[in-house]
């Protein structure tokens, strides 16, 4: 699936941490507790990349210091998702 940058997804969200096979972590906010069997865990909340929420925010500058991701990677996670 290819995307246009400025499209409202969480793959073009600056919040967006992705995992290799394109679903990611949303690090809009801190972690929220998980109850797994008797233990509880801090974890951030699973998406996928063609998700969004109503506060996106567009991460412009792909590299550098307004980007999580090289413009690579994030090519690298977009062919992934394709696949």
């Amino acid at each position: 699936m290819v995307t246009e940058m400025n499209e409202k997804m969480c793959v073009n969200c600056r919040f967006f941490d992705p995992f290799i096979d394109g679903a990611g972590e949303c690090r809009r906010k801190c972690p929220v507790v998980k109850f797994v069997g008797k233990e509880t865990k801090a974890a951030f909340p699973i998406i996928g990349s063609n998700d969004w929420c109503g506060e996106w925010e567009t991460d412009e500058e792909l590299t550098g210091q307004f980007g999580r991701m090289s413009k690579a990677r994030r090519e690298k996670v977009m062919k992934n998702a394709r696949s």
